[in-house]
């Protein structure tokens, strides 16, 4: 039941790519709702964490295939529920997310960059 949410929250259903990469830039916080499809990470992960915000990642499977992308970045707080969050998560979350740097990202993410891909799927196709 979302009632008792601040007025400050907005919740949003169907939103077009370009509306969604608004939102995520202009947002203070990004709430991510998990995805239990077990063979796709959708590509709003690599969004959000791009974005540098700080993420609050509800997810409901340890199996969940953003969670391992997601886990690496220094920006977010994992919880199953809301009611797993304290107010001492949420601020340290908005403190980190301040001193998070694209290098950082970049180092973190390095399996991810495309000349890393790139290397990577030149290397299976030579083993086939």
């Amino acid at each position: 039941h979302f009632s008792a949410l601040p007025a400050c929250v907005q919740l949003m259903k169907t939103v077009s790519v370009a509306q969604c990469r608004t939102l995520t830039q202009t947002a203070d916080i990004l709430v991510n709702v998990g995805n239990t499809c077990p063979n796709q990470v959708p590509s709003k992960i690599f969004e959000c964490i791009a974005s540098g915000r700080p993420i609050l990642n509800f997810y409901s499977d340890e199996n969940e295939p953003g969670l391992a992308y997601l886990r690496r970045y220094p920006c977010a707080v994992h919880a199953r529920s809301a009611q797993q969050i304290t107010p001492q998560d949420l601020d340290a979350l908005m403190e980190r997310a301040k001193t998070v740097t694209a290098a950082e990202l970049r180092t973190i993410y390095a399996d991810c960059l495309r000349d890393n891909v790139t290397q990577e799927l030149a290397e299976f196709i030579a083993s086939l």
